[in-house]
C-alpha cells in the first residue's frame, strides 16, 4: 500500500508543484510519469537482485531506498531535481511488486496464495488512492512539499513496520540452498 501511495502522491498536487517550481501543469505531470517510468524499468532488474541477495533483503532495500528518495524529492529545490529523485524513487519502488509475488509464493501455503495475492493487489489500489487522498488536503492546508512529505512519512512508518515484522524467509532460503548445491563445487 505504501509503495503505490508514494508513487501517486504528486497527482493531486500537480498545480501546486507547477506554481512553486515555475513550470507548466503538463510538465508538472512528469513527476508522476518519472516515477512510473523508474518503476517500469526497474522491475526486472529487481527480480535478479532478489534472486542474488534474497527477496526479503531486496524488498527491505527497495522500501527504505524509495522512502528516502520520496522524502528527498519533496524538498528538491528545482523541477529537474524533483524529476530525477522521482525517477530514482520509482526505480526503488519497483523492487516491491517485482519481489512481493514471488516472496508470497515462497512463504504462503499454496491454498492461500491466491488470497494473499488478492490482498497485495488490493493494497496497491488502495495505496494509490491514499497517496492522493492524503497529499492533496495536506497540500491545500500547507504546501505540496508537506503533502508529499506526509505520504513519505507514512511510508517510512510502514517501512519500519515491515522491517520489524519481517521474518526469515522459508522459501527463499530453500531456493538459495538449491542453487548452492547445484553450483559447480557445491555440496
Amino acid at each position: 500500500m505504501a509503495t503505490f501511495a508514494q508513487l501517486y502522491s504528486p497527482q493531486g498536487v500537480l498545480p501546486q508543484i507547477a506554481t512553486d517550481l515555475g513550470t507548466t501543469a503538463d510538465r508538472a505531470a512528469l513527476a508522476v510519469s518519472a516515477a512510473t517510468l523508474g518503476l517500469a524499468l526497474a522491475v526486472v532488474p529487481w527480480s535478479f537482485v532478489g534472486d542474488r541477495y534474497g527477496r526479503l533483503r531486496a524488498m527491505v532495500a527497495a522500501v527504505v531506498g524509495a522512502t528516502v528518495l520520496g522524502l528527498a524529492s519533496a524538498w528538491a529545490p528545482t523541477f529537474e531535481l524533483v524529476l530525477l529523485m522521482r525517477l530514482l524513487e520509482g526505480a526503488f519502488l519497483g523492487g516491491v511488486p517485482a519481489l512481493a509475488m514471488a516472496y508470497l509464493n515462497d512463504e504462503v501455503d499454496a491454498r492461500s496464495a491466491a488470497v494473499a495475492a488478492g490482498w497485495f493487489v488490493g493494497g496497491t489500489t488502495v495505496g494509490g488512492l491514499i497517496g492522493r487522498l492524503v497529499a492533496t488536503p495536506v497540500a491545500d492546508l500547507t504546501s505540496w512539499r508537506m503533502g508529499m512529505t506526509t505520504v513519505s512519512a507514512m511510508a517510512a512508518v510502514a517501512a519500519v513496520g515491515f522491517v520489524l515484522r519481517r521474518r526469515a524467509s522459508v522459501g527463499s532460503s530453500a531456493s538459495a540452498a538449491r542453487r548452492s548445491s547445484t553450483a559447480p563445487g557445491g555440496c
